[in-house]
């Protein structure tokens, strides 16, 4: 009967090393009891989640409070485990929390997961690590203040995602130096952003970027951008832009509904400037184009031009642009020497 013991312990371990599913209580380091489940027992990770699948799953219960801390690892069953996800409403709508660190080895933060957390305030850094940021995971977070933003491999989903939907306080959000690529909408319909900070590391400003951020005035756009999606600025509050050189491709619908916007000034490498780009801009009035190579411009890419919208071009190129069929949407169209 021995040649059942290796077998049998090979089947306990297994089974001791399947996650069970449940839900179970752990203490903090910073001194908050909040509910974990084992997502593997292989890897020993875990995800952080609601006490119950309620609505308001805090409720009947003492919510965390003060400064939270979620930390890269728990102990269970004697063992660290890593805790990679934040689950759908984890923490959704525990208004005692002011203060929020998320620790690096994150791997997900799920839908609403901090929805509702009014007090939470300052800033909020969003780990490198992140691969998922679900929809309205801070949504009416009323005063938080900035984000930092970190991660270079992270999804957010299509263009309605509105992870910072109704932070009314939210007025800075700052992009780390190591990051090159942002996901689609990162900071989508935040309409009390004020100020963004973005490094000469990133190559491309992504789809509905600052969309409807109808209080964002100005924005430096980094040297190192080559191409502008579609919608990026899309109903925002600009009332200037400088394009740098070496930008070649400008979307459709990038800078539409931009109603405040006066002034846009294009580098020398643009090439390509898709329709709608700049549609319904009512107070704009001059555009400059510092290529000396007329750009394709699409059908109706300035679609609604005010009639006094002045383009200026360089003085040795005037002439090109004078008599190319694309650019007499604009009715005058001046040198500039540069």
């Amino acid at each position: 009967a021995l040649w059942l013991l290796p077998p049998l312990l090979i089947g306990l371990f297994l089974l001791w090393m399947r996650p069970s599913g449940k839900m179970f209580p752990v203490t903090l380091d910073s001194g908050q009891t909040v509910y974990a489940k084992e997502l593997s027992n292989w890897y020993r990770t875990v995800a952080l989640v609601p006490p119950d699948t309620t609505a308001q799953p805090w409720k009947d219960r003492k919510q965390p409070s003060g400064d939270l801390v979620i930390p890269s690892h728990i102990c269970h069953r004697l063992l660290p485990y890593r805790v990679t996800e934040i689950d759908k409403r984890a923490f959704a709508s525990c208004d005692s929390i002011y203060h929020l660190t998320l620790s690096e080895g994150l791997l997900r933060i799920g839908d609403k997961a901090f929805h509702g957390c009014v007090r939470l305030r300052d800033t909020v850094m969003i780990p490198s690590t992140l691969q998922t940021l679900e929809t309205y995971s801070f949504a009416d977070c009323f005063s938080l203040n900035a984000i930092v933003w970190k991660p270079t491999e992270c999804k957010t989903g299509d263009h309605e995602f509105k992870a910072f939907y109704r932070c009314n306080a939210l007025k800075t959000a700052i992009v780390d130096s190591a990051v090159t690529t942002l996901p689609q909408a990162v900071f989508n319909d935040m309409g009390w952003l004020e100020n963004v900070q973005l490094p000469n590391t990133l190559r491309e400003l992504p789809a509905t970027f600052v969309s409807y951020s109808y209080k964002l005035r100005h924005i430096r756009i980094p040297d190192s951008i080559k191409t502008i999606q579609h919608g990026a600025f899309y109903a925002s509050g600009l009332e200037e832009i400088i394009i740098p050189d070496k930008v070649d491709y400008i979307e459709g619908y990038a800078f539409s509904y931009c109603y405040a916007l006066r002034t846009v000034d294009i580098g020398r490498g643009i090439r390509t400037i898709k329709p709608y780009a700049f549609n319904s801009n009512h107070a704009l009035e001059s555009v400059t184009i510092r290529s000396d190579e007329p750009p394709m411009l699409s059908p109706n890419a300035f679609y609604d031009l005010p009639a006094n919208t002045v383009l200026y071009v360089p003085a040795s190129a005037l002439e090109k642009y004078r008599t190319h069929p694309d650019w007499q949407v604009f009715g005058k169209i001046e040198g500039i020497v540069p």
